[in-house]
């Protein structure tokens, strides 16, 4: 499956408001063929999301639902992870 990374922004974005968008095994798997990752949340209201789905609109479609403002979202073409490089 392809990979996708959004940046997004949520001012005042808090502990709880960040459960709220991924609590839940349905937040984060809302269907079978996306599953989303990673998310941090930043201290100045940024919101870095990583999507694993077949098609982007999927996830563009998961983002829709979280409120938050989307500024991009970015195909992946490789990762480092721990040593490891890898082309998707």
């Amino acid at each position: 499956m392809a990979r996708f990374l959004a940046i997004c922004s949520q001012p005042e974005m808090n502990e709880s408001k960040f459960k709220e968008a991924l609590g839940g095994f349905k937040k984060w798997r809302p269907d079978r063929w996306t599953f989303v990752t990673k998310a941090y949340a930043c201290a100045d209201g940024k919101i870095v999301a990583e999507c694993e789905a077949r098609e982007k609109a999927h996830f563009e479609q998961w983002l829709m639902g979280t409120g938050w403002k989307v500024e991009g979202i970015h195909d992946v073409t490789h990762i480092h992870e721990a040593g490891q490089i890898w082309k998707m």
